[in-house]
């Protein structure tokens, strides 16, 4: 229960750590898409 103690937070930096994963590949595949979009505009 020390460990426990230690780091009263583990579940709340495990779901920040998903949501900045998540949106740097939504943001990653938005900007792919925009790129292909240019491509066939152009």
């Amino acid at each position: 229960m020390e460990n426990l103690e230690d780091n009263p937070l583990p579940f709340e930096l495990d779901t920040a750590n998903a949501l900045t994963i998540c949106i740097l590949v939504c943001v990653s595949i938005i900007s792919m898409c925009l790129n292909n979009e240019l491509k066939i505009i152009a």
